[in-house]
């Protein structure tokens, strides 16, 4: 985050009745811009956690190893 955006976010705090309004409107459009509002709404769920043993692979010896494809990182 920013300073600016942290500038932006302190300066909507919701303060209670006083600002809601006004809150309820930046929070809405800063939601959906950061692609959160489907989320927040429960029209979009969160995929679950992948399991360790969907995407590793073990192996004993590493001549029995898998080139994933990442090598060209290294």
């Amino acid at each position: 985050m920013t300073t600016n955006e942290k500038s932006t976010w302190s300066a909507h705090k919701l303060r209670g009745k006083v600002n809601y309004f006004d809150w309820r409107r930046y929070f809405n459009r800063a939601a959906k811009s950061k692609d959160l509002w489907k989320l927040l709404t429960g029209e979009e769920k969160l995929l679950p956690k992948p399991k360790a043993e969907n995407y590793l692979v073990y192996v004993k010896d590493m001549k029995d190893a898998v080139d994933s494809g990442l090598s060209y990182l290294n």
